[in-house]
């Protein structure tokens, strides 16, 4: 029976040697070779499926995997059936068991003499003893794959969210045809509080995926690192001490956004922004010049101060050592202020005779409204487009708007005209349009027109034949006003000869003359 019963063992044993995942990478294959039937324990409990067994011989002073094999329970007993590859007798072999649920690599206390050719143990009740116990591993891989060319990267190594120690070790893998390639280890160093090293990593061909793990020793324990990393022959990643390649293993944590207070958009005022960071002893790192902000960019510590009429992009990133950086927040401010008080040309004062005032403001794209009857200009009241023709006392008052800003404040004059209190023998005796001459016109035309009564605003706009206002002259004034035309826009641009409508505004009133340009 048990004859037959070890055939189907090994046939079990040798299947599931093809799935063990484990530090090593495959053995040294040798002409000859020695098997052991081995009966396995860690820390005095029975090893369990998916433990791998291997087995080594120190050569030069450089251990060598020589056979590896998967444990597998069957009856009760954890065996596992080793091919260990040797030509010589009388090597010193020694054991290490991988612990495949938590990790870790154990050291066997046995050794075993080869011997070319033999059997060692025998199932169920003869097998090789072997066990493993909580001797410290300083370092679980084997030596890497030399090439004949290389890459070395300058890392900055952290265990969740806590530096790397003396004792841990860097390692580099690439995966070759589906198998683990062990491609560079170092040791890692605390120098001046930088958990760092200095790795050398064989390649031959550039864009080979390599990536990371660490050799936790205090827990003794394997730890997947990333990220990943391109090779590049002959390249140099990082450098010390301010542009380390950093590399997070175990259970890493990311530092939280920072946050603006207030948030991005346009104000009226001078703004001050706060940034803060929900992750305790984050620093705040930021950037004004539209560049992604790096540990080495400006510290935050106070509020950041923006003036009046500004543009402002805020970049911001938090760190915080050995742990993943936040990502990049941005945050634009449009700092308006208030639009300055218009101007008049010519200034307040008295005047013989009638005068076209000028209304200006010195900021850019702004919009002028006033009034003529001394009341407070609102955004409702005239809209400043051309001269205003004065030819009495008038109280002229505007006020200047852009979006987005704060207005300006009112500000005021008083014109007084001579003529306008002298007796005027030729005051007219209806309101209306009196008369336009020359019409047709090639050139410039005089358009008279007549207020009656008191004085008041009036508006006299031109329309093409499709309807559209082409030009507009307003003002306040009482009796005969003349008003020069040289059938331009209100741009000063040339219009084409045709068909004009001239529309007269007085209060509720209007009156309209047909004018031609020729």
């Amino acid at each position: 029976m048990i004859r037959k019963i070890i055939p189907l063992l090994l046939l079990t044993l040798f299947a599931g040697a093809a799935l063990a995942i484990d530090p090593w990478g495959e053995p040294e294959i040798l002409p000859g070779s020695m098997t052991v039937m081995a009966q396995v324990s860690i820390s005095g409990s029975p090893a369990v499926n998916n433990d791998v067994l291997a087995a080594f011989v120190n050569v030069n002073g450089t251990l060598q995997l020589r056979g590896k094999a998967f444990i597998q329970v069957f009856g009760g007993v954890s065996g596992c059936l080793i091919q260990i590859y040797t030509e010589n007798n009388g090597e010193i072999i020694t054991f290490k068991v991988w612990d495949e649920s938590i990790q870790t690599v154990f050291n066997a206390n046995q050794t075993l003499v080869s011997e070319v050719n033999s059997i060692v143990g025998s199932y169920p009740d003869n097998m090789y003893q072997i066990e493993a116990g909580q001797t410290t591993v300083t370092d679980p891989w084997l030596e890497p794959v030399i090439l004949t060319s290389s890459m070395t990267v300058m890392a900055k190594i952290g265990i969740s969210g806590v530096p790397a120690t003396n004792e841990d070790l860097l390692a580099a893998f690439v995966t070759v045809d589906g198998i683990e390639q062990l491609r560079g280890k170092g040791n890692i160093s605390v120098i001046n509080g930088i958990a760092g090293c200095l790795l050398q990593i064989y390649t031959e061909v550039n864009g080979e995926t390599i990536y990371f793990k660490v050799w936790d020793y205090s827990a003794q324990q394997i730890v997947n690192a990333f990220p990943t990393l391109n090779s590049e022959v002959n390249g140099i990643v990082g450098s010390w001490p301010n542009n380390l390649f950093h590399i997070y293993a175990g259970n890493v944590q990311t530092v939280a956004t920072p946050a603006f207070l207030p948030l991005g958009g346009t104000y009226q005022t001078a703004q001050n922004v706060t940034l803060t960071c929900a992750t305790s002893g984050a620093q705040i790192r930021y950037t004004l010049n539209g560049t992604d902000p790096t540990e080495t960019s400006a510290l935050y510590t106070n509020p950041i101060h923006l003036n009046l009429n500004s543009t402002t992009e805020i970049r911001a990133k938090a760190f915080k050592e050995y742990w993943i950086p936040s990502n990049i927040v941005s945050n634009t401010y449009i700092i308006t202020g208030t639009v300055p008080a218009p101007s008049f040309n010519p200034p307040a004062g008295s005047y013989l005779n009638a005068i076209d005032v000028i209304i200006s403001c010195a900021l850019e794209e702004t919009v002028i409204r006033y009034t003529l009857d001394e009341t407070e200009p609102n955004e409702n009241s005239m809209l400043f487009t051309a001269p205003i023709h004065i030819n009495q006392d008038t109280m002229l008052k505007a006020k200047a708007y852009k979006t987005d800003w704060l207005p300006s404040n009112v500000v005021s004059a008083i014109y007084q005209i001579s003529s306008a209190n002298e007796d005027n023998l030729n005051a007219p005796l209806v309101t209306g349009i009196q008369n336009v001459y020359p019409n047709p016109f090639t050139g410039c035309t005089t358009i008279e027109i007549a207020i009656k009564e008191y004085p008041q605003n009036y508006l006299l706009k031109i329309y093409n034949i499709k309807g559209e206002q082409v030009r507009q002259f307003n003002g306040s004034a009482k009796g005969i006003i003349t008003q020069n035309w040289d059938g331009t826009d209100n741009k000063g641009n040339k219009l084409a000869a045709g068909v004009y409508l001239l529309y007269f505004q007085v209060g509720s009133n209007h009156y309209t003359r047909k004018l031609i340009l020729q």
